[in-house]
Order: structure tokens, then sequence, then C-alpha cells
């Protein structure tokens, strides 16, 4: 059996909303991978957690068995992380965090290189906001992470990694509507940080940034984008098929652009697998620089001087 924390936990909020729809979005995750998750769940299980219905889901009795020891599980699973001997088992755990939109263009590679590069390890990949993952690293439940450029933080270590520009995009059907058949501007459902660089992007294009939908993944908006449903703006690393594709109209933004950093916990700056992770990563990011047209990713020199 393959149950995780995160799957109990998971299933907790779906039982909670009793919708995987509003559990996905709670957990700023793509609701066809918590779906996947949870049908997953069900399987290691042996049995029918839910009862499915257009208006969401209820429990089955063993759902409802499962509820009740579950966050006695969970309990317990985070209890076992003081043992001594899970520090040894630790070592071969590597934690990496990207936002959904890096993933997509890091995420092939870094597991291929992750697997050819260090032996024995279990490799888990969380994609969420940066400051989730900043939150993640500070409670070290991360190892290394990217992340959006945010100020220095007390506790965590910070590396210049890359810059790409943002895109406005648009199905090509849809470029020149206007007026109620113009598709509706949606965004992921980020922090404000990113809310802020998205309306002086629009400034600069001299399109209207008013948010009409925000939806919790960019996989989902891309979707929508695809069948003319709607329109977004997002950094290049989201949209690299797409870009090559032609299907879409893309407008380049020249300001502002996105800086990403690698952070990890100060404490761990001389941890062998760290160390490794940044390696991987940087040569990771360097292969997507070649392969990518110029421009679209500017390669970032490490700092003399690593801010914290």
């Amino acid at each position: 059996m393959g149950i995780d924390r995160n799957q109990l936990q998971y299933f907790m909020d779906v039982a909670a909303f009793r919708s995987i729809n509003k559990a996905s979005e709670h957990r700023n995750i793509a609701q066809p991978a918590l779906s996947r998750r949870m049908s997953q769940l069900e399987y290691d299980l042996g049995c029918d957690l839910f009862i499915r219905s257009t208006k969401g889901v209820d429990l089955t009795p063993a759902g409802k068995t499962l509820l009740k020891r579950a966050a006695s599980i969970i309990r317990q699973l985070d209890d076992l992380r003081d043992l001594p001997q899970e520090e040894e088992a630790d070592g071969r755990n590597l934690r990496i965090g990207m936002p959904p939109g890096v993933s997509l263009m890091l995420l092939d590679d870094v597991v291929r290189s992750v697997y050819r590069e260090i032996d024995d390890i279990i490799l888990t990949i969380e994609e969420e906001n940066s400051w989730l993952l900043l939150e993640q690293l500070s409670k070290g439940e991360l190892d290394i992470a990217v992340v959006s450029r945010r100020r220095p933080q007390k506790g965590l270590t910070f590396e210049p990694y890359f810059v790409e520009p943002l895109y406005f995009a648009i199905h090509s059907s849809k470029l020149d509507a206007v007026g109620e058949q113009a598709p509706p501007f949606a965004l992921p459902d980020a922090d404000e940080a990113f809310f802020s660089t998205a309306e002086m992007a629009m400034a600069s294009l001299g399109r209207p940034a008013h948010i009409d939908m925000k939806l919790a993944s960019i996989g989902s908006i891309k979707r929508l984008v695809d069948k003319g449903r709607a329109c977004t703006l997002g950094p290049y690393s989201a949209f690299t098929s797409e870009l090559a594709a032609g299907s879409w109209v893309f407008e380049k933004v020249a300001q502002p652009l996105l800086y990403r950093d690698l952070a990890w916990r100060s404490e761990e700056h001389d941890s062998d697998l760290v160390s490794r992770a940044r390696v991987i990563l940087q040569a990771v990011i360097e292969r997507c620089a070649e392969d990518g047209p110029p421009g679209a990713v500017t390669i970032l020199p490490e700092s003399k001087t690593a801010r914290r």
C-alpha cells in the first residue's frame, strides 16, 4: 500500500467539503490530480470511500470509518518523525517545491536528473504558490524550493535562479472578440504579489486588468483558453508547449519580469542533499535556457553572498 499523510489529509478535506472540486480549490491543487489521489486511496484500501453524484460526494460506510480514524493516523505518522531512526530514513527523501507554472517546464528534467544522479532516493515534488512553499520550507516540510522573489525571510537562504517574462495568452479564434463576446480574463488563485504583478503587466499592454475568474490551477485555465472560453496571463514556463504549437496568440510583456530564486533553510546550507539538489536544478535551468527561444529564460548568476 502507498497511502501517505497527504492522501489522508486530502481525504479529510474532501469529506469536510463534500466536494472534490471545493477541496482542490482549498488546497490549491488541480481537481483531476486530487480526484486521482482519492481513486488511488480507494484502490489501495480495496473499498469505495465515496458516493459520487452531480451534487458532490458523500461517504460510504467505509469512508465514515476511515474519517473517524484518519486524524489519529495522521497524528501517529507525525509522532514517528521524532523517532531517532527516522533521521536515517529522512536522508533518502528529497522534497522539492515549485510553483505550478515552473513545474511545467522543469519537472520532467528534474525527475530524470535526480534519479540518474542520486542513488537510493525518494523524490517528492510539491506544487504550490511561492508563499506557501516558503511556509513549508520554514516548517521543514521541504528541502529546497523554486520561488518567485520575495523579501528576505529569517531562517531561509535565497539564491538567484532565473528570470522569465510574462505573456498574455488568448486563443486565435477570440483575438478580435470585443464586448460580451470577449472571453473572461482568468488567473490562478495565487497570492496578492502575483495579482499586483499581473495588473502592472496588463497595464503595460494597454489591456484591462479586471480579473473575471480565479481558478485553482494554471492547467485548468489553459484548458479554458484552448477552448476559447478564457484568456490569461502567465509566465513563459507555463506556456512552453502552447508557444511552440501556434494555436494561441501571445503578447510578450516587456516589464515586469518574474524573478525566480532557489530557497532552502539556512541551517541546511551545508547539507549534502541540498547541495546536490542545487547543482541539479542549476543544470536543468541551463538546459532549458539553451533549448528555449532566445531571451525566454535568463540565467541569474549565483550571488557571492546568499541572501538570508
